[in-house]
């Protein structure tokens, strides 16, 4: 949804939703080890955008940030709107998408062409999530010292 409220500053296939062990203590996995499934964390730099158009390598500035955070906001009340059709419409696109994945992965593998990478037909959720590539301002050695106690 996000990606359809600031294209321009967002896109949603540069995302990444891996549960790897180094970010296994950021909020985010933590709320989604609690059950919280809708927790994301959002990262932004002054370094410079990577999104294709007039904006590609260009500074961000303060007001690009403010406007990120309005089209966040927005974002949340498009989700929260008592009328679902945005939400189902984004569900749908995502399911669409697995499914247009799942079957090129096996029309791949049915004509024995080499997958890019380890793909587990029985775990295709995990195609969704992404690779250890990005920040690392969240690595850690684990969840944080108050949390072990409840940690599952």
């Amino acid at each position: 949804m996000l990606n359809k409220n600031a294209s321009s500053f967002f896109c949603f296939n540069s995302c990444k939703y891996k549960v790897q062990k180094s970010k296994e203590g950021t909020g985010r996995i933590v709320m989604w080890y609690m059950g919280i499934p809708n927790s994301y964390t959002m990262e932004a730099t002054f370094g410079g955008a990577s999104l294709p158009g007039k904006r590609k390598d260009t500074h961000l500035s303060t007001r690009d940030l403010e406007m990120m955070g309005y089209y966040f906001c927005d974002t949340l009340l498009d989700y929260c709107d008592p009328d679902p059709s945005k939400v189902n419409a984004c569900l749908k696109e995502l399911q669409d998408r697995m499914r247009k994945q799942i079957m090129r992965r096996l029309q791949m593998q049915n004509a024995g062409l080499p997958l890019s990478d380890d793909f587990n037909i029985d775990d295709y959720m995990s195609e969704m999530e992404s690779d250890t590539s990005g920040s690392d301002s969240s690595c850690d050695d684990g969840l944080p010292v108050h949390l072990l106690a409840i940690a599952p």
